[in-house]
């Protein structure tokens, strides 16, 4: 691991709305190679802070295999609307590399509207109690 990644990781764990600020001041090709150099679980820190406007382009810079693997990491709605601002294509692309249920989850809340109680209901799986 270089500096440089060594680095990111650490503003992240410690500060990750101060990670935030200082990705936006990058470009897209530079703020996806550092979410690229950093696990899932701390990407997905980041992009949960990162502002709505800018999550498509992001995700739209990556590969389709590290943004599902980072979609996976994030609260349901954030990867829909997330999701929701990449092209089509590249939208079912990612859903496909997302585990069935997460991906279906993801799905039926890109469907609706951006900002209608469809869109703001939260779709992650309640655990299933065991029965007696």
């Amino acid at each position: 691991m270089g500096l440089e990644e060594r680095l990111a990781r650490r503003l992240v764990e410690l500060d990750p709305a101060e990670a935030v600020r200082t990705l936006l001041r990058l470009d897209a090709d530079d703020v996806s190679g550092v979410l690229r150099d950093l696990p899932p679980p701390l990407a997905a820190k980041v992009l949960d802070r990162f502002p709505p406007a800018g999550l498509g382009t992001v995700l739209s810079s990556l590969p389709d295999a590290s943004a599902a693997a980072i979609l996976a990491d994030l609260p349901v709605q954030t990867a829909a609307d997330a999701l929701r601002r990449v092209p089509e294509g590249q939208r079912q692309r990612i859903l496909s590399t997302l585990p069935a249920g997460r991906a279906r989850s993801v799905a039926a809340l890109i469907d609706f509207l951006p900002g209608s109680a469809g869109a703001l209901s939260a779709r992650d799986p309640l655990p299933q109690l065991p029965r007696r």
